[in-house]
């Protein structure tokens, strides 16, 4: 995974007057995070074995 929060201080440091500038970089960090825990339930998932009762 990405470091987006370097990305979104620069972004606010180097743009002040711009903080529409901040809403791609947070939207990217909010994606990747999302994508990160679909991946980790898929693959809980497929690893865990069925349980049989």
């Amino acid at each position: 995974m990405n470091n987006s929060s370097a990305g979104a201080v620069l972004a606010a440091t180097n743009l002040p007057s711009s903080p529409q500038v901040l809403l791609p970089v947070l939207a990217y960090s909010l994606l990747q995070k999302c994508g990160a825990g679909l991946a980790d339930s898929v693959l809980r998932r497929r690893a865990d074995p069925p349980q049989v009762l």
